[in-house]
């Protein structure tokens, strides 16, 4: 497993993370470790550097389509309601 599923997973209340029957998912919390990943991806798009604008117009663009982004994977699941 990658090990930044693996550090989600151990934050969701997974026990043992790894390939083997001894896993204990009796404190695993799914919608956590869901909640998690979709932290982790806005917060990638957030951090993403804005290096390939030049000019102030170009900034905005990139600024407004992370902005977009972020609004839209947070309405997807449930964090905006429209």
């Amino acid at each position: 497993m990658k090990e930044k599923f693996k550090e989600i997973a151990e934050q969701a209340g997974m026990g043992y993370v790894g390939l083997s029957d001894t896993t204990d998912l009796s404190e695993f919390d799914v919608e956590k470790f869901a909640e998690l990943i979709i932290a982790e991806c806005i917060d990638t798009i957030d951090k993403t550097p804005r290096d390939h604008g030049g000019t102030s117009y170009e900034l905005s663009v990139i600024d407004g389509t992370k902005e977009r982004c972020i609004k839209n994977i947070k309405r997807r699941f449930g964090y905006i309601v429209n």
